[in-house]
């Protein structure tokens, strides 16, 4: 049983590298670029999806949230990202 799971958890990390070195690293820092200059211009970032689209929408707004009140420099303490997803049925 123990060499079925250690197969399995192989099997997903090797899906999950292929995936990975899919990915367009010039895609991601222009994104990342984006999102930074927002940032700083203290600008909402709204995101969208219909369907399992939305809920991952309203997973990446929680995760661009948090992460910009944790580890933020003591300088830039004032600045926090706003991210909304549009899916989501908040008051905001």
């Amino acid at each position: 049983m123990k060499i079925k799971k250690l197969a399995a958890i192989n099997s997903y990390f090797e899906v999950l590298c292929g995936l990975l070195e899919k990915l367009d690293q010039q895609d991601l820092t222009e994104s990342l670029e984006v999102i930074e200059k927002k940032y700083k211009q203290q600008k909402t970032i709204f995101l969208a999806g219909n369907g399992g689209s939305a809920a991952t929408a309203s997973h990446a707004v929680v995760d661009l949230n948090k992460t910009t009140i944790l580890g933020h420099e003591k300088k830039n303490s004032h600045l926090r990202l706003r991210a909304i997803s549009l899916a989501d049925n908040t008051p905001s």
